[in-house]
């Protein structure tokens, strides 16, 4: 797909992920829209995107406006890239001197809701949108190694292991409106979610994986422009996480 003057959602667009990529692909000519709680307020203008709407992408009303919005303003978007998502470790059931602990339901829940329903909800507004103004479109979404289950990640494994069966059962729901659908496991990389663990924790996965570093955010980004560009992305997921297995 070409870039010119076509129209991008990010959701997540604030995050460190979400705002490599707005800048990834306004430098190739798209016009881009973040989606997100949050306004990237401290982030430089080459990484903010051409339109920021602040919106909970669990919440259906607050994603149907987002849509509305976007299309009243600019148009029906060309593309959508989910980037929005949240982690809660924790085990299902620990042990810590001589006392039991619960994963929290509300910890579930909230994984699930953002990873997942976040995904489908933005999906299903940007699909209805494509068929109603009978236009081509691709989606892009976003898993995890930890797809394949992560010790300690179990509402987030099954969020992301969620992401990938729904995109390929999506791949071939929207491919007679010619509208593409496909995904990526995206590497570590040094983003505020992953500034929330120890150095110590870091280090350990850094050993895990192949490239034996942190990925940049813009090499995660020009992953997501290949996916964009590619008409044979299609209904599968991209391995691009440096060979890491947790």
């Amino acid at each position: 797909m070409a870039a010119e003057s076509r129209i991008v959602v990010v959701t997540g667009g604030a995050g460190g992920l979400g705002r490599g990529t707005i800048r990834c692909l306004r430098d190739v000519g798209w016009t881009t829209v973040s989606v997100d709680i949050a306004q990237a307020t401290s982030a430089p203008e080459s990484e903010r995107a051409d339109l920021e709407i602040v919106a909970d992408v669990s919440n259906e009303t607050q994603v149907k406006s987002a849509f509305a919005r976007i299309q009243e303003e600019l148009a029906a978007p060309d593309a959508l890239v989910c980037l929005a998502g949240i982690v809660h470790d924790g085990s299902v059931v620990a042990i810590s001197k001589g006392s039991m602990s619960h994963y929290p339901l509300e910890h579930w829940k909230q994984t699930l809701a953002v990873n997942l329903t976040g995904t489908f909800l933005a999906a299903q507004c940007f699909l209805a949108q494509a068929i109603t103004h009978r236009r081509r479109g691709t989606i892009v979404t976003c898993s995890s190694p930890a797809a394949d289950g992560a010790p300690g990640q179990c509402a987030y494994s099954a969020s992301k292991a969620g992401v990938e069966a729904f995109t390929r059962a999506l791949a071939r729901e929207a491919a007679p409106w010619n509208v593409r659908v496909c995904g990526f496991r995206p590497a570590l990389t040094h983003t505020p979610m992953a500034e929330k663990y120890s150095d110590f924790i870091l280090e350990g996965l850094i050993k895990k994986s192949l490239i034996g570093r942190f990925a940049l955010s813009r090499e995660v980004a020009r992953t997501v422009r290949f996916l964009l560009e590619s008409e044979l992305a299609q209904g599968t997921i991209l391995d691009a996480s440096g060979g890491i297995r947790l």
